[in-house]
């Protein structure tokens, strides 16, 4: 998905009420179910200055628990401030005139466990919900199914998908719904339900399968060198364009008062997290630099590296 440039003319959109100084001239949401475990949100929101004074930035609500944030323009990454845990101060480039507009984006991985049901066949239960913060003059969602995946279809019972003016676009092996909405006032919130069926996997074919072997054995160990240099170099990008969460934050925290190092159990007695979601923290703190987990007889100790001292100081 293409940005164009920051600051634009808005000559070719609707006039607004004066009621709404800040305004959304258009919004798209796409929601990439990648697998059930795995769900990354895209927010391109084009923002219009409706007053008469210019401004410099504004508050943005996220209304979704989010893991990892990144917000960003045409020219790259923007300089953004939590207020809350939902409530992101976003700083424009430069001041932004009356009837001017600005196009961004936010990208962020969901936060969340999707129902699994029992059924025949077995299918999961995603919920989504739209906050409108500003008025909007358009607005599109798009919902992506995993590879494979199709709507749970049933006589029965309620529709595959809520709301029911969607229409379904077949992307090579995924499907995609996508909604469509005008002039939607603040404080509106616009709920999503799909059902879909457990994603199926089709059997490789034979000659694919030697051909991964050779291809394996020729190229298997310059491929490792390749990604696990690449992995060290987008990790050392990303650690100054990511929003650490609070437990996060606190697990940080904790390991640095404690001389840089931990063990995973002393975590989760002075924490409020569950085991496994001091596990999941810790993984993603580990992905980022952060922390360095290292196996302690039976449990594992968690030592602060360079990085994650700097942003603790």
């Amino acid at each position: 998905m293409e940005i164009s440039n920051a600051l634009t003319n808005s000559n070719n959109i609707d006039t607004f009420s004066v009621d709404y100084p800040i305004v959304f001239a258009n919004h798209e949401i796409e929601v990439d179910i990648e697998t059930p475990e795995n769900i990354t949100v895209t927010e391109e929101i084009t923002i219009l200055n409706n007053r008469t004074t210019s401004i410099s930035n504004f508050v943005f609500n996220l209304n979704h628990p989010a893991l990892i944030l990144r917000i960003e323009d045409s020219l790259g990454k923007l300089n953004a401030d939590l207020i809350s845990v939902n409530d992101i101060l976003i700083n424009f480039r430069s001041s932004l005139g009356p009837n001017q507009q600005y196009i961004f984006r936010l990208i962020y991985k969901l936060d969340i466990e999707l129902d699994f049901t029992q059924g025949k066949p077995t299918y999961y239960i995603f919920p989504f919900t739209s906050y409108i913060q500003y008025f909007t003059s358009k607005q599109h969602i798009t919902i992506r199914l995993p590879s494979h995946s199709i709507l749970h279809e049933t006589d029965i019972g309620p529709p595959p998908y809520f709301p029911e003016n969607v229409t379904e676009i077949c992307t090579g092996i995924r499907l995609c719904l996508k909604w469509e909405f005008e002039n939607l006032e603040p404080a509106t919130e616009i709920p999503f339900l799909v059902f879909f069926d457990e994603p199926y996997s089709r059997p490789i074919p034979v000659w694919t399968i030697a051909l991964i072997l050779i291809v394996g054995i020729i190229a298997g160990a310059f491929c490792v060198f390749i990604v696990m240099q690449k992995r060290e170099k987008r990790n050392k990008k990303t650690i100054g364009s990511i929003y650490l969460t609070d437990d996060q934050n606190v697990i940080l925290r904790l390991v640095s008062q404690n001389e840089g190092k931990m063990s995973q159990k002393e975590l989760l007695e002075q924490t409020n997290c569950t085991k496994s979601k001091i596990s999941r923290n810790l993984t993603t703190l580990e992905k980022q630099g952060l922390i360095i987990k290292e196996k302690w007889g039976r449990e594992f100790r968690v030592y602060l590296t360079k990085e994650g001292k700097r942003v603790v100081e």
